[in-house]
């Protein structure tokens, strides 16, 4: 071995699901890793803290939405912050189609929002993979 194993980042993450529709938010800026990329409420959990809580403190954080997250996840998958390797967990939430898509309030981590459909996340920058666990959050029957 040629020295310390680097330590993984672990995150979970939100699929917020309106009929055929996805929240997808932009990365400021000015954010350290991901600068301009377009992905889903998220964010690292806290040493201690349940994957599911962690889902939903960072929804509420990054969008001011507090909702009933599905406690089964969807999937996981591996990702790279910066050099660091990460594992992100991800829930879902189903959204009733026949409401109107709620009000959102974004944090400085975010500079823009969308409810997309797959088609559009395709056509961004938002990473293959998790364009891929979209779709099935998107296709899977609730529990």
């Amino acid at each position: 071995m040629t020295g310390p194993e680097p330590s993984f980042v672990v995150a979970a993450a939100v699929a917020v699901c309106h009929g055929a529709r996805v929240l997808a938010l932009r990365r400021s800026p000015r954010r350290d890793a991901g600068a301009g990329l377009w992905e889903v409420p998220a964010g690292r959990i806290r040493p201690g803290e349940e994957p599911l809580d962690a889902a939903r403190r960072e929804l509420a954080e990054e969008t001011g939405l507090r909702l009933v997250l599905e406690a089964r996840p969807v999937d996981a998958m591996a990702a790279w912050r910066g050099e660091r390797p990460m594992v992100i967990v991800l829930y879902r939430v189903r959204l009733d189609p026949a409401e109107p898509t709620p009000a959102l309030r974004l944090n400085a981590e975010h500079d823009a929002c969308g409810w997309w459909t797959l088609q559009q996340a395709a056509a961004s920058n938002m990473p293959v993979r998790l364009q891929q666990a979209l779709a099935r959050a998107l296709e899977q029957p609730a529990p």
